[in-house]
């Protein structure tokens, strides 16, 4: 068997250092359809006769890859070229020295490369997107790259040969092959570096094995006995090196310089390079060694050197990059080899040819201002980017909102655009709210969303009005790959509104639009200790149970919340209309009000509100009274983006009680009252599919009060109240079954007069507490409890009579405890709390006669 020897550098293997998986995208592939909803595909094959369809044409669809995100550490050097770097950093290819063939003029096209090697007097790069480019002498054909080399993950020259591995390790050759040094062994396996002398060239296998072949006259491919597992390799004219795994240094080959005579007092070694006739090494101390050959000067190491990181090594010349990006070189110089430019910035990576030296530019972003650029920084320590992005997370806004001008009037030739320039990557989806006011009555008049000139959704085709009183509102979700898949080559996005042609602004003398765009990145910082939460996750320091890259332990669920700003929503189904309207509530202010984009049809109503398929949008419960079938409508903003039925029909005396999350899957699903029996039953969903369920209890003899997860184990409990003896029971829920039937410690017994009014946080300790309201008197009452204890409350605020009443339990100011939403008539207040203490309150709005308000 032929034995082998290995490239003229060491790999330290790559590292994934970001992995994200998104509930929405579970594949390798993201569908993206008109609304950007991976839901809108279920819309052609609903039967439309209970409800109206959603869209006047058919969707298209757009297939978009992922690739993942993966930042290698490399460090190689060699004999004739390879680098040697502390890291495969992306950037701009400069060359000095020798350009007697052309090795150091740099393609004007060239773009930014990965990896560079040199060999006599060619160039050959690595490039991000996995393919090699050549340049210089292509005498041996070395430059002549084969078509079916691509997906490239390394490359590595000999003199006049070319060297490279592909994904999954294949290794491939080209040039001369004088003395075989292309013609890799049969049983080469796979391999994770290379390495080339003149003659010879050099392989480490992915078990740590090094092998050789080609020119082997001074036993430059005689691998020594018991050089065992090896991690990193590099080559010179005749001589080859390995750093084993105690990282320790091996040499064989020609010695007439004492090129392979490794001093025995080199410590750790950090990285190799071989020259003509000379070795380098630098240690993790940041101390340069060389050996062999000092003809030239070569291995006259400069003093000054300061924290050296890597090493390269040309014919009779070394180089050195400190951590900061200098780069120094010395030896040879007759062809300026080792005069590095003056104004070369920062460096990532650095090689070097025969007579001619290479680094690979940082870009000279530095966001901190610390100095040293975003890219150095990141090589050294990829914590600070553990995202993966190539960004500082320390320098990314934990929220991006950018909003257009608004733009009046508005009509076909209008158009409202809002751009995001180098955008951060988002942790969950876009969020794009239109407002406009236009002649949008007929179905030829309608808008277009489009994201860097790529059409994504259609407006108001459907439900819009023909230049009315009060502007519309409409809110699409992007989930955050689709978004990322739109972004053009310096990640900027822009967004662009249009009206079709037959939107005139003469038929809406007042119409205007415009439109904002808001995200929260991927570095957002909940718990604020300067560590991304994603980095958090995926390092299992902290849990991420529902999987939506927000730890658990800084989430709080606002129940209610349909535009995704942490604070609740009032929600009311008007049955003039037959819309569910949304008013968006910051505080006690109605930031707008907007309409669900389909009207619910005649003999169907909303009966509740609740996550049911676990992706953060609140979705909602639609039934026939006289059929008795149950919808779920999955929602995407304002959108609905499918529907289809729940289980089976219930006659009549069914009723939702509550939608509750009893198994503690993040998905709500459906309690129901038999109101002939009292008997309790669970419908366990996940989406509109029914996984199961059954019989909860018996609530004979009882009120039910709420629901609410008491005790704080992720599954949401009863509360019933005994008409007989007033006290007050907890119906303990485990894994979707009744695991308790428990009265309330310390809980008073409550006449008639008193109703539960729901459950909900009252103090912000993330358990459910009791809200009481006196029928009579109009009083509230709050009981804070721990599990099935009663540990405090009293009087909620002031007295506002009987002719009040609770119509939600809702947090409207985002500060994570419960608000009130009052009902008198037709008009709706909003009462901010804390604790039970009375903050501040004021009218919200006047709902249209009849109207409904659905609970969180």
């Amino acid at each position: 068997m032929q034995s082998m020897c290995l490239v003229g550098g060491w790999l330290l293997g790559p590292r994934i250092v970001a992995v994200r998986f998104f509930r929405q995208l579970t594949d390798q592939v993201a569908r993206l359809r008109w609304s950007m909803s991976h839901h809108r595909s279920a819309l052609s094959t609903v039967d439309s006769d209970s409800l109206e369809p959603f869209l006047s044409s058919e969707p298209f669809a757009m297939t978009l890859a992922r690739r993942p995100a993966i930042l290698g550490l490399f460090v190689a050097s060699a004999a004739l070229g390879v680098a040697s770097s502390a890291s495969a950093v992306d950037g701009v290819l400069r060359a000095w020295g020798s350009d007697a063939s052309g090795e150091t003029t740099v393609p004007v096209d060239l773009g930014t490369v990965t990896r560079v090697d040199g060999g006599a007097a060619f160039t050959i790069v690595l490039l991000p997107d996995g393919t090699v480019d050549c340049f210089g002498s292509n005498a041996q054909l070395q430059c002549d790259v084969p078509a079916d080399v691509v997906d490239v993950i390394w490359i590595a020259a000999g003199a006049q040969h070319s060297l490279a591995i592909l994904t999954g390790g294949t290794a491939r050759g080209w040039g001369d092959n004088t003395f075989g040094q292309i013609t890799f062994p049969v049983d080469l396996g796979t391999v994770q570096a290379l390495a080339g002398g003149v003659s010879h060239s050099l392989g480490l296998t992915t078990a740590g094995t090094v092998r050789a072949w080609g020119l082997n006259d001074d036993g430059q491919c005689d691998i020594p006995v018991g050089l065992g597992v090896s991690k990193a390799i590099a080559a010179g004219d005749f001589h080859s090196l390995a750093v084993r795994t105690d990282d320790t240094v091996r040499a064989w080959g020609r010695n007439l310089d004492g090129q392979a005579t490794v001093p025995p007092d080199l410590g750790t070694v950090l990285a190799i390079a071989a020259g003509a006739s000379h070795s380098i090494a630098v240690n993790t101390a940041g101390e340069v060694r060389c050996w062999g050959s000092n003809t030239d000067g070569q291995c006259a190491v400069p003093g000054g050197l300061v924290d050296v990181i890597a090493v390269a090594a040309g014919g009779n010349f070394s180089m050195a990059l400190e951590r900061d990006g200098t780069v120094t070189a010395w030896g040879l110089d007759t062809d300026g080899e080792t005069t590095v430019p003056a104004d070369l910035e920062p460096v990532t990576f650095i090689g070097a040819g025969d007579t001619f030296a290479f680094g690979i530019e940082a870009d000279p972003t530095d966001c901190d201002a610390n100095g040293t650029p975003d890219e150095i920084e990141i090589r050294d320590d990829p914590d600070l980017d553990c995202t993966g992005d190539g960004l500082l997370d320390s320098c990314i806004d934990e929220f991006v909102e950018v909003t257009s001008a608004n733009v009046a009037p508005f009509g076909s030739a209008s158009t409202v655009t809002a751009t995001i320039s180098d955008s951060p990557t988002p942790l969950l989806p876009v969020e794009i709210t239109i407002t406009v006011k236009a002649d949008l009555g007929s179905s030829l008049e309608f808008l277009v969303l489009s994201v860097n000139d790529t059409d994504i959704d259609y407006l108001f085709n459907v439900g819009g009005s023909d230049c009315p009183t009060e502007a519309q509102t409409a809110t699409l979700l992007l989930p955050a790959e689709d978004y990322l898949a739109l972004l053009d080559e310096n990640r900027d996005a822009v967004f662009e509104l249009r009206a079709s042609a037959f939107v005139s602004t003469a038929e809406c003398s007042a119409s205007s639009a415009r439109m904002s765009v808001r995200f929260r990145t991927d570095v957002a910082d909940c718990n604020e200790n300067d560590i991304p939460d994603l980095c958090e996750i995926a390092s299992g320091d902290v849990a991420d149970d529902d999987g939506d890259g927000i730890p658990d332990s800084c989430q709080v669920i606002t129940r209610g919340d349909h535009n995704r700003d942490a604070k609740s929503d009032l929600v009311f189904f008007d049955p003039a209309t037959r819309r569910i309207n949304f008013s968006y509530l910051n505080g006690t202010t109605v930031s707008s009000t907007v309409q669900v984009q389909t009207a619910v049809a005649s003999g169907w109503a909303p009966v509740a509100q609740g996550d049911i398929d676990g992706d953060g949008q609140l979705d909602f419960i639609v039934r026939n009274a006289t059929n008795g079938r149950t919808f779920g409508w999955l929602m995407d903003g304002t959108a609905v983006a499918s529907f289809a039925e729940i289980g089976y029909a219930l006659p009549s005396r069914y009723k939702v009680l509550t939608m509750a999350d009893i198994d503690g899957d993040g998905d709500d699903d459906i309690v129901w009252i038999d109101e002939g029996d009292r008997k309790v039953y669970g419908w366990r969903l996940a989406g509109t599919v029914l996984v199961g369920g059954g019989l909860l209890g018996n609530s004979v003899g009882t009120v039910f009060v709420g629901s609410g997860d008491v005790d704080d184990d992720g599954d949401d409990d009863f509360v019933f109240r005994n008409t007989t003896t007033g006290r007050s029971f907890v119906w303990v829920m485990q894994a979707g079954a009744l695991s308790a039937f428990t009265q309330i410690s310390g809980g008073a017994s409550l006449n008639s007069d008193w109703e539960g009014r729901g459950l909900a946080d009252a103090n912000g300790d993330g358990k459910a507490d009791i809200f009481w309201r006196n029928k009579v008197t109009g009083a509230v009452f709050c009981w804070y409890l721990d599990g099935t204890t009663q540990l405090g409350g009293g009087q909620v605020g002031y007295n506002p009579g009987p002719s009040s009443d609770i119509a939600a339990l809702a947090d409207i100011d985002g500060d994570g405890t419960t608000d009130l939403i009052w009902r008198s008539g037709n008009n709706v207040f909003g009462w901010l709390l804390d604790g039970i203490a009375f903050d501040s309150g004021a009218l919200l709005r006047s709902l249209p006669a009849n109207s409904t308000v659905l609970k969180p």
